[in-house]
Formats: C-alpha cells, sequence, structure tokens
C-alpha cells in the first residue's frame, strides 16, 4: 500500500489503520512524528486530515493513495482561558439528571482539534476562539451550578460568538457529534438577552440604512 504522509510517500503493509500505518513509517523514517494517545477513540490526540477530512487515526482505516497531512490549525488550550471555559462561581445548586442531559453532549468533547482545524474563520483571524471553546462556554452557561453566567457571555464577545460564519463545517468534523454552530446560535441569544449584539452591526449605524419608523425607507 502507498501513501503519502507529511509530503513523503511510504510503502507500507495494507489493512490497517490510519495510525498503525504512520507508526510503521515511522520505523522507516525516524524525522517523521507521530501522536497518539488511548488508540481507542477516547483522547483525540491522533487526529490528522486525511485526503483533506479530519479523521482520528486510531479509527481509520489507511487505504492505497490516502494523502496524510496535519491539522491546518490547532489550539495550545489557551482558547479555553481567554474563553474562561469553566466553572467560575459555583451557585451551590445541585445538578440533577435533567440538567446534566442538557450538557451532556457538550461534556463529551475531547479536544482532539478537528472543529478547530477546519474553521475558515482562523484563516483570517487567528484570535478567533474557535468552536470548541465556544461550545464548552455553553455547557458550562446552562450548568445550574454556575452563578456567573454573564461573565462567561462578557469573554466570547470579543474574536467570539459574533465572528463565526455558521458554516456548519465544525459540526461536520466532530467525532462526537456535538453540534458547535447550534451551540453558537444558542450563545448569540443567550448573548442578545444579556444586552449584547453584533459589534459587526455598528458599522451601519448612521448610514442611512434599513427603516426607519419617523422617516420610512
Amino acid at each position: 500500500m502507498n501513501i503519502s504522509a507529511y509530503g513523503k510517500n511510504y510503502t507500507l503493509s495494507p489493512d490497517q489503520t490510519v495510525l498503525a500505518a504512520l507508526e510503521e513509517a515511522q520505523l522507516l523514517d525516524e524525522t517523521l512524528v507521530v501522536k497518539s494517545g488511548c488508540k481507542s477513540g477516547v483522547c483525540g490526540a491522533c487526529v490528522v486530515r486525511v485526503n483533506g477530512a479530519e479523521k482520528l487515526a486510531c479509527s481509520c482505516m489507511a487505504n492505497e493513495g490516502d494523502r496524510i497531512e496535519p491539522l491546518k490549525f490547532e489550539d495550545d488550550g489557551s482558547a479555553l482561558v481567554r474563553a474562561k471555559a469553566w466553572l467560575i462561581e459555583n451557585s451551590g445548586n445541585v445538578v440533577d439528571e435533567a440538567a446534566a442531559a442538557r450538557s451532556e453532549k457538550q461534556s463529551d468533547c475531547i479536544l482532539c482539534n478537528s472543529c478547530f482545524s477546519v474553521c475558515p474563520v482562523l484563516e483570517t483571524n487567528p484570535n478567533f476562539l474557535g468552536p470548541f471553546a465556544l461550545t464548552r462556554v455553553w455547557r458550562y452557561t446552562i450548568d445550574p451550578r454556575e452563578a456567573a453566567t454573564k461573565r462567561h457571555i462578557e469573554a466570547i464577545q470579543a474574536n467570539g460568538v459574533w465572528d463565526c460564519t455558521l458554516c456548519g463545517y465544525c459540526t461536520a468534523a466532530c467525532p462526537q457529534g456535538i453540534d458547535p454552530k447550534g451551540d453558537i446560535l444558542a450563545l448569540r441569544s443567550r448573548s442578545a438577552v444579556l444586552g449584547f449584539q453584533d459589534p459587526n452591526l455598528s458599522a451601519f449605524d448612521g448610514m442611512g440604512f434599513g427603516f426607519d419608523p419617523n422617516q420610512g425607507f
């Protein structure tokens, strides 16, 4: 089986996962760096781009002619810090089964960076918080233990919730079935309820667009 990995061509054994193929290639080329962890599709450490699509290398079978590349974008965890994606102030409320179920899917995030890699916003704005940081913020925004919901919302106004193009690539790429696009839409609604608005709309203020109830169009 012939594959291309990180710009080099390798002839490898057939019928194995992408991760196993990369590890075999590493035996032939010590300069090849291979990341992995659990090898069970749980930790997200081995994610790569296979023929342009983000895949967990340990769960994806390698095929003849595959082109394997690193992720386009990765985050080192700083986005989670900037987004304050943790429990800020514990209210003391108890998390019942219904509340746990509401955030269960968001809690399944394995920080594999697949959604980060496919995000087109990062091509023009490297400071964008990214889908997984925003979906983690939504997870804590709906947590009944969180007494500082507004602080979460404040933290994602700049380079955050309004900068998303809602393309949905992140939702399609997530190996855990999480819907960051839906979570970002929910965060926009929550932002509006708390008095925030898309700062891009201010660019149209005073430009004569839209309907004036006193003057008409």
